[in-house]
């Protein structure tokens, strides 16, 4: 008798074909399927903008093309935009430089070098006339003066552009801990700014991380409504406390205090007269300048 090996070898081949065959069209389906469902999904781009000498650009506008979507270069010159796979061109845009349109062609790193625009500069002379010697109420002391701005050759734009990131934000400085023996008196504003939580929103939903210094705790917690009830009586606001254990530090504690004001029948108000002066210069022409204000308007 034969051995089982040796039965139908051709039959033995023609299942491993098939099997092979079955394994490969399933591999196949599942690149295919791997590649449309990566084709489909958003895709992040990051990079850097420099100009010609290969110096950091920050606030260059970046956006999708003939869309509002779009971000700003930060004080480095990198940026971070998410595209979706439709989009297929990016623009890059600042006061004094060309604008460059790049293809994203898949690409998830695009740097790109600005070259600035050449101007000539006329020449012009400012006089101002006005003498009052004597100190005015803000202690400055004015008279004649004469100022010529000449130049005969072209002159790249960038030498007015000023070298430190222009949106800035001035140093928090933390509160020291007081000895209430010595200092038993404490104060603090009652202002109601609240900025920081649309200027951090901002920041993350381009991707990046804020500024530490534009992170303003008292204006994201003034951000939100607490819903407080109306003073009553004479008292033209009222005062609510809430003292808990401090999150990152268990042998501290934190206290919230918040006011509420009375509130005014605006009913009664006279007309107002409202004045609104709007800088349309050159320097407001990127798309979250003047545009933007526009838009808001």
């Amino acid at each position: 008798m034969e051995s089982e090996d040796c039965l139908h070898p051709i039959v033995v081949i023609k299942q491993k074909n098939k099997i092979m065959k079955t394994i490969f069209s399933s591999l196949a389906i599942l690149i295919i399927y791997a590649l449309l469902t990566a084709a489909s999904e958003p895709t992040l781009i990051n990079g850097k903008v420099t100009d010609d000498q290969g110096t950091p650009l920050a606030g260059v506008n970046v956006f999708v093309k003939n869309t509002k979507r779009g971000t700003i270069s930060d004080i480095k010159g990198n940026y971070r935009l998410t595209v979706q796979p439709e989009d297929k061109i990016l623009t890059f845009s600042f006061v004094g430089y060309e604008a460059k349109e790049i293809r994203i062609n898949g690409r998830t790193v695009i740097n790109v070098a600005l070259s600035p625009v050449l101007v000539v500069l006329k020449e012009r002379e400012v006089v101002a006339y006005e003498v009052q010697p004597a100190a005015d109420m803000t202690g400055a002391v004015r008279g004649n003066y004469s100022m010529k701005m000449v130049t005969g050759v072209p002159a790249p734009y960038d030498v007015m552009i000023p070298d430190f990131n222009t949106e800035g934000y001035s140093t928090i400085h933390e509160n020291g801990y007081k000895d209430v023996l010595n200092q038993p008196l404490s104060t603090f504003s009652i202002d109601v700014d609240r900025a920081s939580y649309s200027n951090v929103r901002r920041f993350i939903n381009m991707g990046q991380l804020p500024p530490v210094d534009a992170v303003r705790i008292e204006e994201m917690i003034n951000y939100f409504s607490y819903n407080y009830s109306e003073p009553k009586g004479e008292h033209p606001f009222t005062v609510y406390t809430e003292l808990s254990v401090c999150p990152w530090n268990s042998k501290h504690q934190l206290l919230h205090v918040g006011l509420k004001g009375k509130s005014m029948d605006k009913s009664e108000l006279p007309p107002s007269n409202l004045v609104f002066l709007i800088d349309v210069s050159g320097s407001m022409s990127d798309a979250n300048k003047l545009p933007l204000l526009k838009s808001a308007f």
